[in-house]
């Protein structure tokens, strides 16, 4: 048995913190705030396979996503549920109809035996009569494939009382100062402790913690803000509605009776507010409303949310960035660079893998 701590109360730490704990070692997990009151708590509300990955060939990276989206759907189908998600394709300002049938059909092939059901082309006449919100001029029809949403206030609460019963020790409002290889983790409190391993789940703030320790690593962050509108509209479908001016995708999801819109990819500091600027709001507005045939209005908008994502370092666009993770370990520290929701499972077992 060793004794581990797991720095970062989102999914990635607590999942590390119960893969771990499962392979019978003592687990102290430390978060500065609550669990899942940052970043994990701030998403699209979405457990998937990442199908716009695909434009840029992360192939392995959606295999993998999508064999995650089924662990999570077998072993939390309270909190995960099915979802199929049309993509509707207008004259002018739409990739092609050819490319994204072959993408959904695609999506659902790598999905194996996990498939969610079939991913289908749909007629103008036919999306409309599901989908009457739709904008009908210059429509050539839509296409649609299977992902999941989730309630991730009472997934959070789940796994939460997963890694209890697991033996992990859960201290949370507990700030690290810093931490060094051999084991050593310092809190803000002035206390100092020992372990075997140190895992650096923090997320956002993993190259902080790294820097406030003077550890130098290889791999490196960019740190995204994805910002999401909470809108009072009724919506019974779940869409992905393309930008033609950048070819990025946004989602609109039903939450009750109220609609959810995101998200943004705007580059982030963590000095700056994690906030929705005006300028984000616009952005999605103006998605939506070339989409939508009533147009939704600021007034429209109850709440907006903002969370920030640690990708890693790349040169390419922001919206071609691989959502891997990297995992970097020396002596007794391990560091988690990136990772997401979906692909936390497989994460978790790597990262159990390497201590044993």
């Amino acid at each position: 048995m060793k004794s581990v701590a797991v720095i970062g109360g989102g999914v990635n730490g607590v999942m590390v913190a119960w893969e771990v704990a499962k392979k019978g070692n003592r687990v102290s997990l430390f978060e500065q705030k609550k669990l899942f009151s940052e970043t994990s708590s701030a998403t699209s509300k979405l457990i998937h396979g990442g199908i716009r990955y695909l434009e840029h060939g992360h192939f392995s990276l959606v295999h993998q996503a999508l064999q995650d989206r089924a662990w999570w759907l077998k072993n939390a189908s309270d909190f995960v549920f099915p979802t199929r998600f049309f993509l509707p394709i207008y004259k002018g300002r739409s990739r092609s109809k050819l490319m994204l049938y072959a993408g959904v059909k695609g999506y659902q092939y790598l999905a194996f035996k996990n498939s969610l059901g079939p991913s289908l082309w749909h007629t103008p006449k036919a999306i409309l009569k599901m989908a009457p919100e739709l904008e009908e001029t210059g429509l050539q029809g839509a296409v649609s494939y299977f992902d999941a949403q989730m309630n991730d206030v009472g997934l959070g609460c789940w796994l939460k009382s997963q890694i209890l019963a697991s033996g992990v020790t859960i201290r949370e409002d507990t700030p690290i100062s810093r931490f060094d290889a051999n084991g050593n983790l310092f809190l803000e409190e002035g206390c100092q402790m020992n372990f075997d391993v140190i895992i650096n789940a923090a997320g956002p703030w993993v190259k902080r913690l790294l820097d406030a320790s003077n550890l130098k690593c290889a791999h490196d962050l960019e740190l995204i803000r994805g910002s999401h509108l909470i809108v009072d509209r009724k919506i019974n479908s779940s869409f992905v509605l393309q930008n033609s001016e950048d070819g990025r995708i946004i989602f609109a999801l039903p939450i009750g009776n109220r609609m959810l819109l995101g998200t943004t990819e705007i580059s982030h500091s963590l000095e700056e507010a994690n906030q929705c600027s005006l300028r984000e709001e616009k952005y999605l507005l103006d998605v939506i409303n070339v989409n939508f045939r009533r147009k939704i209005l600021s007034s429209d908008i109850v709440e907006k949310y903002s969370g920030v994502r640690p990708l890693f370092k790349s040169a390419v666009k922001k919206s071609a960035l691989s959502r891997e993770a990297f995992i970097e370990k020396e002596n007794k520290l391990i560091n988690i660079f990136g990772g997401k929701w979906t692909t936390s499972p497989s994460l978790a077992i790597s990262v159990a893998n390497l201590i044993i």
